[in-house]
């Protein structure tokens, strides 16, 4: 019965407390970050910073960054918080510029030949533009709105990841 139960009580080893990590969060401006949130395992939200401290148990901890304009998504192990005392890096990624057009007039098309991508290979009406692939917080672009019965305007853009707004309001002939 003695080594039943010492066997019992090698089997219950107490788990070592969480190991603490800090993250950095890569790729995005700050002044955005007030617009995302963190989730933190299954649940678990809070506001996004710059600079943020978890705990890792024996599962690997998942980290997203959810918001309209950038997401991103890490695994950290306990290993990892572990091994080194730097930072760990949770690296987020800019969503494509979503373009739409605000009472646009009947039949307006959108030329985008600088464009990344699909949105650059064709003449697109202003509802079907595709989106745009973006690398940083702006692109600038050049677009040229036509529609019929109005003259064509070339309008100089900034986009920025996520949904974006242009006003055509182009002249009639």
């Amino acid at each position: 019965m003695l080594g039943l139960l010492v066997w019992l009580a090698l089997l219950q080893e107490e788990e070592p407390p969480p190991a603490r990590c800090t993250v950095d969060v890569v790729g995005m401006p700050v002044s955005v970050m007030s617009h995302h949130r963190l989730v933190v395992g299954d649940g678990d939200k809070r506001p996004l910073v710059s600079q943020l401290e978890v705990e890792v148990g024996g599962e690997a901890l998942r980290l997203r960054v959810l918001g309209l304009r950038y997401r991103g998504e890490r695994w950290i192990s306990r290993q990892e918080c572990e091994a080194t005392g730097a930072p760990l890096a949770l690296t987020v990624e800019p969503l494509p510029a979503h373009v739409m057009f605000p009472c646009p007039p009947r039949g307006l098309t959108v030329e985008c030949p600088l464009c990344p991508g699909e949105a650059g290979a064709r003449v697109y009406l202003a509802e079907e533009l595709p989106p745009i692939e973006m690398e940083s917080w702006s692109r600038e672009v050049d677009m040229l709105l036509r529609a019929p019965g109005f003259h064509r305007e070339l309008q100089h853009v900034v986009l920025h990841p996520g949904p974006n707004t242009v006003h055509a309001e182009l002249e009639p002939l």
